[in-house]
């Protein structure tokens, strides 16, 4: 049989050759690992790139459907924060609430509970549409905790769920709302099937309707799924919907009284001045002005001034009563006080406009008079002061010199002068007497007349109007020398 045990010799050694030795073994499994970690990092590329398509087409469509907006709406695109924004001018801004027209509806963005609840539901003939995806609503962006959250639902701040205890409880935004009178029609719908989706369909155009009709305040709320933001995938997201948000927020129709309210167009509002003066009980007639309005000196018409020194000068109550009687007397005027933690043991000021015409803005950033009670104020905002303007400082606290040679500056020892009158605290007056008898921008007597009306204590006014005549006295006598 040496034929025969030949061929077997054969067959095993062809056997031998088609089987892999260790080391090949090893050298193929080698190869493969390199290939992986190649291709890998390319996958993982691929799979962004394919992320940022999906982004891109998300805001082509939304970029389509706000074209389609601006087409019907006149070229305005709705805005996050209640304002429109016109493209055929752009710097122009319109407020919903006085500008809106029958062919204008506005869509408000609201983010916050406290913006929804009190101040957008008196009324107001606007639509809201609120898509619930537990992500952005009704809260702040930075809480690491969603009031809108489910118990059931984990973040990275609550790894394990919400706690009652802890967090508080989810917010029932419809159920809410649903007990004012103001609302007209409260709809919760979803997002997760063809069914819910045509739902949610009809509730959004009821709501426009309702807002078109100007019957008053819509909300649809829509649980709508964020499967990023949740870390699910789509369908997942979609059945977490109906098996937990669903059982938190009942979907369902929680205010609808469109039947039986009229159609009223909204439109813009008169305002009515007749008797405003009489409504707010303002004096009117010659008592209130005290005489006749005169003009000072061209460098000294129209101030913006800023008042400063620290807490107790009456800085305040000094802007207030050069407000008042510059309002009595005729003038456009406003008076902002400025409130910070400078209050409290630092500068405080205020802002004071004076004019002749509209004042566009209280806020007083180049004042063109600086009123600086003590030596922080002056360092502060002594830079500050427009070219030309006056400087009017207290140098019984301040015992530097205005520094900058482009300025008219008075120095006014204003806490001496209130000493020698017995009562350190009415400094304030003294300079509000020396401001007004240095540039003539109001009369004494007007700003006498005022004082009744703005000194709480009465028992301290005869010392008020005091020290207001010293200090007119004191700048007359100081222009007069000059």
């Amino acid at each position: 049989m040496p034929g025969r045990s030949s061929e077997v010799q054969r067959e095993q050694r062809a056997r031998r050759r088609r089987a892999f030795t260790l080391i090949e073994l090893l050298v193929v499994v080698a190869i493969i690992a390199l290939l992986i970690s190649i291709l890998l990092p390319s996958m993982a590329k691929a799979r962004e790139q394919a992320k940022r398509v999906q982004c891109a087409a998300h805001m082509h469509q939304i970029g389509i459907g706000l074209s389609s907006y601006a087409t019907d709406a006149k070229q305005r695109l709705p805005m996050r924060g209640g304002y429109t924004y016109n493209l055929k001018e752009p710097f122009a801004y319109f407020w919903p609430s006085s500008m809106r027209t029958p062919d204008h509806q506005t869509l408000r963005y609201p983010v916050g509970i406290g913006q929804l609840y009190p101040k957008y539901c008196g009324g107001e003939g606007a639509f809201y549409y609120c898509p619930a995806n537990l992500t952005y609503l009704y809260d702040n962006t930075w809480y690491g905790f969603k009031p809108y959250r489910s118990a059931s639902r984990k973040t990275t701040t609550s790894p394990r769920g919400r706690d009652a205890a802890n967090e508080g409880y989810p917010i029932r935004v419809c159920e809410l709302l649903a007990t004012l009178e103001a609302p007209v029609y409260i709809e919760r719908v979803a997002l997760t099937d063809a069914k819910h989706i045509a739902q949610t369909r009809r509730a959004v155009r009821k709501a426009l309707q309702v807002q078109a009709e100007g019957k008053g305040f819509s909300l649809v709320e829509v649980l709508s799924a964020c499967p990023s933001g949740w870390k699910m995938a789509p369908t997942q997201a979609v059945r977490w919907i109906e098996e937990q948000l669903m059982n938190c927020f009942p979907l369902g129709v929680y205010r609808d009284r469109t039947a039986e309210l009229p159609a009223t167009p909204p439109g813009p509002r008169e305002f009515v001045v007749e008797n405003l003066a009489e409504l707010l009980e303002i004096p009117v007639g010659p008592s209130a002005t005290a005489g006749d309005l005169v003009l000072p000196a061209a460098r000294y018409r129209n101030p913006r001034l800023k008042i400063a020194g620290f807490g107790g000068q009456g800085i305040l109550l000094l802007g207030l009563v050069l407000a008042e009687a510059g309002m009595r007397a005729g003038y456009n005027v406003s008076w902002i006080p400025s409130y910070g933690p400078e209050m409290r043991g630092g500068t405080a000021n205020c802002h004071v406009n004076l004019s002749t015409l509209r004042v566009g803005s209280p806020v007083v950033s180049v004042p063109t008079v600086l009123i600086a009670m003590n030596l922080p104020s002056l360092d502060r905002f002594e830079s500050e002061v427009q070219p030309g303007g006056l400087i009017i400082y207290d140098s019984s606290l301040i015992e530097r010199s205005v520094q900058r040679s482009d300025v008219e500056a008075f120095p006014l020892p204003a806490t001496k002068m209130a000493d020698e009158l017995g009562n350190t605290r009415v400094a304030n007056m003294v300079a509000l007497g020396a401001y007004v008898g240095l540039t003539g921008i109001l009369s004494e007597k007007q700003v006498l007349t005022t004082l009744p009306e703005t000194i709480k204590r009465k028992e301290l006014l005869a010392i008020n109007e005091k020290a207001v005549q010293t200090g007119f006295q004191y700048a007359r006598e100081f222009r007069r020398g000059s």
